[in-house]
């Protein structure tokens, strides 16, 4: 299957493609020096290199890392920035010839620990990787490729690919990794396969279905819903809670009073007279008896 003959979605970089992306890279951590481990993502759509901390080290640790790439590149300050509570990002920014733009930075760990000091990988070791992947990427069409991330996690390393979303995604699982000795398998929003790479490192690919156009409104259609506004969806599901706490303090009404039974009184004399005949209504008052 030729890679042409799949729907790249104008996702085509138009600058260096994924083997150029991961020379530079591993360019950029040689020249560095050790650093933490790092997770290399690269997006040749945007022409980027991201380069992130993939252990839990303090920031005061993880900022070593950052500065040394700051000093060996020509970037702009480090860049300490808050991003929500306690947790801060501390980063910088550069531009690498070739048109290539690279972001480096470090984020407060939800957990701090310091690195095992069993660590089996090294920042060159990493690097060295990168390079090594570099022939088999050239294989691959970079204009299916949304991003590529070969992560160092302290005692060996993991690569994952992720493409565009495609409105075939078995077919562009399968074309990037034809030449791979691989397991590729439908899921309920794409493809995904498992991969050896020929540097012995497994490779997870995963492509999801592209979404479907939205209809164009015309004389037949339904006018479109206007959207929600967040404040009125606040008032209403405020209004919907007050209106539960209300029926759950008021109390129940008192359940309906049964009708009594009919009281069945024992028969009076008089009653025993109706019935055989032999009543005899008294004489008016004055009136003399017969």
């Amino acid at each position: 299957m030729a890679d042409a003959d799949i729907d790249t979605g104008g996702h085509a970089p138009p600058g260096p493609g994924l083997a150029e992306l991961l020379l530079a890279a591993a360019a950029v951590m040689e020249r560095a020096g050790e650093l933490v481990p790092l997770a290399v993502t690269l997006r040749p759509a945007t022409s980027t290199i991201q380069l992130t901390g993939t252990s839990a080290a303090p920031m005061a640790d993880q900022r070593v890392s950052i500065d040394r790439l700051e000093a060996s590149l020509p970037a702009d300050d480090p860049a300490f920035r808050q991003i929500v509570g306690r947790r801060h990002s501390y980063g910088i920014k550069a531009e690498l010839p070739g048109g290539i733009r690279l972001l480096a930075f470090a984020v407060t760990p939800w957990q701090t620990r310091p690195d095992p000091d069993d660590r089996t990988t090294t920042t060159r070791s990493s690097a060295a990787m990168l390079r090594e992947l570099a022939p088999w990427a050239a294989t691959v069409d970079a204009g299916l490729v949304d991003e590529l991330t070969v992560a160092d996690l302290g005692r060996g390393h993991a690569t994952h690919l992720i493409l565009h979303d495609s409105a075939d995604p078995l077919r562009a699982v399968e074309a990037v990794t034809a030449d791979l000795p691989a397991r590729v398998e439908r899921r309920p929003m794409g493809a995904a396969a498992r991969a050896m790479l020929p540097t012995g490192h497994y490779l997870r690919v995963v492509a999801d279905h592209a979404p479907a156009p939205a209809a164009r409104a015309g004389p037949a259609t339904a006018a479109r819903p206007e959207p929600v506004n967040a404040a009125d969806r606040v008032a209403d599901l405020a209004a919907h809670a007050a209106r539960l706490r209300e029926q759950r303090n008021t109390p129940a009404p008192p359940a309906a009073t049964p009708p009594l039974p009919p009281v069945h009184r024992p028969a009076t004399d008089t009653h025993q007279q109706h019935r055989h005949g032999q009543h005899r209504r008294d004489p008016p008052p004055g009136a003399r008896p017969g």
